[in-house]
């Protein structure tokens, strides 16, 4: 569904371009617009199914919480307080640093495409002059920063979702030393 989807977006910002005036490819790069295409409908597209994933938590977790908070509506609370902090204080760490990954991601993938471009355009004056190694450099160079780039990213993405496990994990060990110490009884 989401190669469909992925496909679906590319075929319409495609046939958007194809649409435009001789004006508007004067005004844009190829390589922007090829990038654009190609790289940018698949992070729409997974900025799209993270949404959708987002909701499904929220519902997830809202249902829970309100299933904890018949229980004992004061652990509830300082859970979802204490465990909202935490998510908030997260978001706010990762935040610039992934939208300056998105952006170095955005300028590397653009310019990968341009030299590639650049590079196969001008194929007859490389090989007469023995350029590959310098063309090769060059396009390696754009091909290693953006899979840096995707690493890190990956990282972060991953981070709030295991760092969130562990703190619930923790206090609800907390949670159930101090009833345990307190000789609270799970039946009431």
């Amino acid at each position: 569904f989401r190669i469909l989807f992925n496909y679906s977006i590319s075929k319409k910002l495609l046939n958007k371009y194809l649409s435009k005036n001789y004006e508007f490819y004067l005004a844009n790069k190829n390589s922007n617009l090829i990038h654009n295409i190609r790289e940018e409908t698949v992070r729409f597209t997974g900025l799209i199914f993270s949404l959708i994933n987002i909701l499904k938590e929220f519902f997830l977790i809202t249902f829970l919480i309100i299933c904890i908070f018949v229980v004992n509506w004061k652990v509830t609370l300082i859970a979802t307080f204490s465990l909202g902090s935490i998510s908030i204080f997260i978001f706010l760490l990762i935040k610039k640093k992934l939208y300056k990954l998105g952006k170095d991601q955005t300028y590397y993938a653009s310019t990968l495409i341009k030299k590639l471009i650049e590079t196969f355009s001008d194929i007859k004056f490389i090989k007469v002059r023995s350029l590959e190694k310098f063309f090769s450099n060059k396009i390696l160079f754009n091909q290693k920063e953006l899979f840096k780039v995707g690493f890190y990213q990956s990282v972060i993405i991953c981070l709030p979702r295991l760092l969130l496990e562990l703190f619930a994990v923790i206090g609800l060990s907390v949670t159930i030393y101090i009833f345990l110490n307190m000789n609270y009884s799970f039946n009431e």
